[in-house]
């Protein structure tokens, strides 16, 4: 959405099914460029509705998410994926809910990669991270709920923070490329709170800085590298 060629503010974007089984695919793109800048809820989920939504594309905001987003699964597990880039920040109302694959940069991604925004709100993910899926976040100030559900992606935080990540379930190690977190990196510290259920061979869980807590329930035979607590 473009207003005099920049992106423009968007206060909700809901939608309006006709049936009750119509699916919803959104893009907020402009090519390549952000389609939107400000945006206030996005609610791709309606009563009485069985069918599907997804944000694809890569969508891209420029700017901040200010409260929800919403994106859901059919009754054959189809759908709920979301790819998107929020320029700056997700705020403290917004609560993040995305049930299928996840491809989510919280902050632009800066010129060495990584993630430059801040998750105040919550990051809600009823199935973890998939394998092939990742969330890149430059600050964790508010919470991630991985739902006790494996996880065999990546979530990445670049700049540590306070913020808590909680029901974290198996860490597995799959693939080489999955079941890895990373809390912070350089001389940023991460002095939030982690759990896990344990961490499998293969999978991994770094820190530059902890100068928090990262708790481990069960066995840990993969990874645990930090300069910092745990407690397994």
């Amino acid at each position: 959405m473009m207003a005099n060629g920049e992106p423009a503010d968007i206060a909700s974007l809901t939608i309006d099914p006709s049936s009750s089984t119509e699916n919803f695919v959104v893009t907020l793109a402009n090519g390549s460029a952000p389609g939107a800048n400000n945006v206030g809820t996005i609610e791709l989920a309606a009563p009485s509705w069985t069918g599907y939504s997804s944000i694809a594309g890569f969508s891209y905001l420029a700017g901040n998410l200010a409260g929800d987003l919403t994106v859901a699964k059919n009754t054959g597990g189809d759908g709920g994926h979301v790819q998107m880039i929020v320029g700056h920040d997700a705020g403290s109302d917004s609560t993040i809910t995305i049930p299928g694959e996840v491809s989510l940069w919280i902050g632009e991604p800066s010129p060495i990669g990584e993630a430059t925004g801040t998750l105040e709100g919550t990051l809600n993910l009823p199935n973890s991270i998939a394998l092939g899926s990742f969330v890149n976040i430059g600050t964790l100030a508010g919470t991630i709920d991985l739902n006790d559900a494996e996880m065999n992606g990546a979530l990445n935080i670049a700049h540590g923070g306070a913020g808590q990540i909680v029901n974290g379930g198996t860490i597995r190690g799959v693939h080489p490329d999955s079941a890895v977190v990373v809390l912070s990196v350089s001389v940023d510290s991460f002095s939030g709170s982690a759990a896990f259920a344990q961490i499998d061979l293969g999978g991994s869980v770094t820190a530059s800085m902890l100068h928090g807590q990262l708790y481990v329930e069960g066995d840990v035979d993969g990874t645990i590298l930090t300069a910092g607590r745990a407690f397994c």
